[in-house]
């Protein structure tokens, strides 16, 4: 009967018949130590085998799912019962599911295939989900033991802000670098030919650029290895503080060549995005943009298109284009685009700042690329509050070096859904 059935469905793992299940390994707890505590890693139990197996769906879940295509197509309502649903299932095992948040996701949407992300491993966005809301659903169980036991040793630890901008490095496969006298040399006289080259009313561009590829692969390493301020930086290489060579030298890291890959992006995304941002905080900018760019042509239209798309993206990731956009700034530790809204339309040339540091860009568009770039240039770990955005960014340019977070995950597979043929 249709009652049996529910009861069956919802029953502890141990009344499912003929499900395999998750197995742990008896094992005697070690002797009490002073004071008449065990040890919290003795007690929690260690799985020593994932043979997990995903139940049925609710039947009220399971006849929604029907109406569904794809992931993007999912509504975050549904999706959150989803999740709860397999949370509930999961946590019968254990507080701290490990490897289970992976292995049920990964049968979610093998058995469900409408589920499945269109970016990365195809459950990626689901096994997050899993961590947070067991997360969330575990800070309510404050007054258990094992929970305070496993807080207080592996709980956030109070950490004091540093003052200046985090590292990352993103080359970490350069070549092997022959060093030695003659080669020292030969990069010191680059140097000093660059800086005194880049000091005339007219350099020689070409030859710089050509300079420039020459000392990359020491460049990249002593960037690696010694991590220079961005002063220490400019002084040495003083070409990159122009806006050509951060272009060309992001290039050289990634062998994409960024302002055309952002029109390329543009041209295939950007009706998506705005589409999507309707109703948003920014849409009233992105519709000014918009309209602005209808009465123009050419550079100035594409300008503007690509403004609209900056000012648009971050809205659909819980962030906002303020946060990298700003009209007025003191001594910024991450870069950011000096520019007000008025400019912003006009598409006057503006700047990007870090610190006591400018870099002039050619129009507002151009700066929140050269801002992206600078990221890859000087080793700059994402600030938080655009790291979503530019993350999108970045994978949209193929680069994929940072891994996106459920909500990116969610965007991306809706952009590609939405692919131009």
């Amino acid at each position: 009967t249709l009652q049996r059935a529910v009861q069956v469905q919802h029953a502890p793992p141990a009344e499912r018949q003929g499900e395999p299940q998750l197995v742990a390994q008896p094992r005697v707890l070690p002797p009490p130590q002073e004071g008449g505590t065990v040890p919290f890693e003795d007690v929690v139990p260690r799985f020593t085998m994932l043979d997990y197996t995903l139940p049925d769906l609710p039947y009220d879940i399971a006849a929604a799912l029907h109406t569904f295509k794809s992931a993007a197509d999912v509504p975050n309502t549904f999706r959150n019962r989803i999740v709860l649903w397999l949370y509930r299932d999961i946590s019968q095992y254990t507080l701290y599911p490990g490897k289970l948040y992976g292995e049920a996701a990964r049968q979610l949407v093998l058995r469900y295939g409408q589920l499945r992300d269109a970016v990365g491993s195809g459950y990626d966005s689901w096994q997050r989900a899993l961590r947070f809301k067991a997360k969330y659903e575990r800070r309510k169980m404050h007054n258990i033991e094992d929970v305070k036991a496993h807080k207080m040793k592996y709980g956030k630890r109070v950490i004091v802000q540093s003052p200046n901008a985090k590292r990352f490095c993103r080359d970490s496969n350069l070549p092997e670098i022959i060093t030695g006298p003659e080669s020292d040399f030969c990069i010191a006289g680059h140097i000093e030919w660059m800086d005194s080259e880049l000091k005339k009313v007219c350099p020689d561009m070409e030859r710089v650029s050509e300079s420039m590829k020459t000392t990359f692969e020491s460049r990249r390493l002593w960037l690696r290895e010694q991590n220079p301020s961005v002063g220490g930086i400019l002084e040495r290489y003083p070409a990159l503080a122009r806006q050509d060579q951060i272009f060309e030298e992001f290039a050289r890291i990634t062998s994409v060549d960024p302002q055309q890959k952002l029109y390329e992006i543009v041209e295939q995304y950007c009706d998506s995005v705005v589409q999507l941002s309707v109703g948003n905080r920014a849409a009233p900018l992105v519709g000014q943009a918009l309209h602005a760019a209808s009465f123009c042509s050419g550079d100035a239209k594409r300008d503007l298109t690509c403004l609209a798309f900056f000012v648009a993206l971050p809205s659909l990731l819980k962030e906002t284009h303020t946060s990298f956009i700003k009209s007025n700034v003191t001594l910024p530790v991450y870069p950011v685009v000096v520019c007000s809204e008025e400019d912003l339309l006009a598409g006057k040339e503006c700047s990007v700042q870090i610190g006591t540091f400018r870099f002039e860009a050619q129009t507002p568009s151009l700066a929140v690329l050269t801002a992206f770039c600078l990221y890859w240039v000087l080793n700059f770990k994402y600030e938080a509050w655009c790291r979503r955005t530019f993350c999108i960014v970045e994978n949209l340019m193929g680069l994929d070096i940072i891994a996106p977070s459920g909500m990116c995950i969610q965007l991306l597979s809706t952009l590609k859904k939405q692919e131009k043929p």
